[in-house]
C-alpha cells in the first residue's frame, strides 16, 4: 500500500508542477532541471543511501503521521512534548500541507519539492529572477539534495527566503518578522544569527568611518578583554564547552584519541582572531579535497570551490547605488557571522553543509538580484535622470 500512496502523491505533485511550469511560462531547460529535483527523491532514499543515513527523517514522518491521525482528539502539547519543539513544529508544517497521503520519508520530501517549488514561483513572480539567479536556484547540489529529503532544511530555507526578501526588497519589518518568528523553534541559531546581522547591519549602514572604527574597537576590546567581563565571559565558556563536546561527538567519544588532538580552546585574547578568521574560510570550504573520503564529501569539496568563485565574482562587481551598496552589506554580514559563528561550532563535514546551505541560498539569491537592481537603476539614472529612485 506504500508504494501507492507514493504514485497518488507523485501524481498530485506532478499536476502541481506542470499548473507551475505553464504558469511561470519555463522554458524547456528550466522545467526540465525542476523536473530533476522531483525525480531526486526517489533516487535518493533507499537507493544512493538509507534512510538512516539521516535519522531524523524518520521522526519528521511519525511526527507529522501522528498529527494528521490525532489532531481531532490530541491536543498539539502532546505531539510537541514526545517529539520536542523542532520536530513537532515541522511535523506540523508537513502534517497541513495539501499533499494526499503521508507514509513515507519520500511523502515528507514531495512536500518539501513543492515548497522548493513555491519559493521558486514566489521569487519569479515578484522579479526576484534570471537566468543567473535561475539557474543558481535550479542547479546548486545542495539545494538538490535538501529538497529531496525528509528533513526540515528546507522548510528552514523558505522562512529565511521570505524574511529576507521583505527585509531586503519590500523593506516591510512587521511582515519580515512574521517570517522570522517561526525559525525560533525550526533553528533558533539562525533566528539570532539573523537577528544579529540586522542589528550590525543598522549600526553600520549609514557609512561613516567613526562607525566603523566603534564596531571594530569594541570587537577587539571584546575580543581580547572578553573574559574580565562577566555576560562575556559565560557567553566565551558556553561557546567553547559546545565546541568541545560537538568534536567529541563528531570522533564518537573516543577519550584515547581527544587526548591528542590539538584543540584551540575559545578564550579571549589575542589568538581568539586567527581562530575566528580560521573558522569562518573553513566553513565555507570543509571538507578540503585532501579531507575527502567518500563520494558525498568530494560533491561537497568540488561544490564549495565552486560556491567560493561565485562569491569572490559578485563582490568584485562594481556597485554604483548607494541603495544597493547598504543592502549589500547586510548580505556580506550575514555571510561572515553565519560562517564564523557556526564554523566554531561545526566539526562534522555533514553538519557543515546542512548548516552551510541555506546562508549560501539567501546570499547569492539576493546578491544576484541586488547586482541586477544596480545595473537597471543605473541606466535608468543614464537614460532618464529621475530625481527620485527606489528599489522597489
Amino acid at each position: 500500500m506504500t508504494v501507492l500512496y507514493d504514485i497518488i502523491n507523485f501524481e498530485f505533485v506532478l499536476v502541481i508542477y506542470f499548473l507551475i511550469v505553464f504558469y511561470l511560462r519555463l522554458d524547456f531547460l528550466k522545467s526540465f532541471l525542476v523536473a530533476g529535483h522531483l525525480t531526486a527523491i526517489f533516487l535518493l532514499n533507499d537507493v544512493l543511501f538509507e534512510v538512516s543515513y539521516w535519522p531524523d527523517q524518520t521522526q519528521y514522518l511519525k511526527s507529522a503521521q501522528q498529527i494528521r491521525e490525532s489532531i481531532a482528539y490530541r491536543p498539539l502539547s502532546v505531539i510537541f512534548e514526545k517529539f520536542g519543539p523542532r520536530i513537532a513544529m515541522s511535523g506540523v508544517v508537513f502534517a497541513f500541507s495539501p499533499l494526499p497521503f503521508i507514509n513515507s520519508v519520500q511523502s515528507i520530501a514531495m512536500i518539501n519539492f513543492l515548497f522548493y517549488l513555491l519559493s521558486f514561483t514566489y521569487l519569479r513572480k515578484k522579479g526576484i529572477s534570471s537566468n543567473s539567479i535561475d539557474f543558481f536556484f535550479l542547479l546548486y547540489p545542495s539545494f538538490l539534495l535538501y529538497s529531496s529529503v525528509a528533513l526540515r532544511e528546507t522548510l528552514i530555507l523558505v522562512f529565511m527566503i521570505f524574511f529576507l526578501y521583505f527585509i531586503i526588497v519590500e523593506e516591510k519589518r512587521i511582515a519580515a518578522l512574521f517570517f522570522l518568528l517561526p525559525l525560533l523553534i525550526l533553528k533558533i541559531q539562525n533566528f539570532f544569527i539573523l537577528v544579529l546581522a540586522y542589528i550590525v547591519y543598522l549600526f553600520l549602514r549609514k557609512g561613516s568611518i567613526q562607525r566603523y572604527l566603534i564596531f571594530f574597537g569594541g570587537s577587539l576590546f571584546v575580543a581580547v578583554f572578553g573574559n574580565h567581563i562577566p555576560l562575556i565571559n559565560v557567553f566565551f565558556e558556553k561557546i567553547d564547552y559546545y565546541r568541545w563536546n560537538l568534536i567529541a561527538e563528531n570522533f564518537g567519544y573516543d577519550w584515547s584519541f581527544m587526548e591528542g588532538y590539538d584543540y584551540q580552546p575559545f578564550v579571549a585574547g589575542f589568538s581568539i582572531i586567527p581562530l575566528v578568521i580560521k573558522s569562518f574560510v573553513y566553513m565555507l570550504l570543509k571538507p578540503f579535497p585532501w579531507e575527502v573520503t567518500n563520494l558525498v564529501q568530494l560533491i561537497q569539496s568540488v561544490e564549495n570551490i565552486f560556491i567560493i568563485a561565485l562569491i569572490v565574482w559578485v563582490a568584485k562587481k562594481k556597485i554604483f547605488m548607494p541603495i544597493i551598496k547598504g543592502k549589500l552589506l547586510f548580505l556580506n554580514i550575514l555571510l561572515v557571522l553565519s560562517m564564523t559563528i557556526y564554523g566554531l561550532v561545526t566539526f562534522n563535514f555533514g553538519t557543515a553543509a546542512r548548516f552551510r546551505f541555506p546562508f549560501v541560498v539567501v546570499y547569492l539569491v539576493f546578491y544576484l538580484y541586488l547586482l541586477r537592481s544596480d545595473r537597471i537603476i543605473s541606466r535608468n539614472i543614464s537614460s532618464q535622470h529621475p530625481s527620485t529612485l527606489t528599489l522597489s
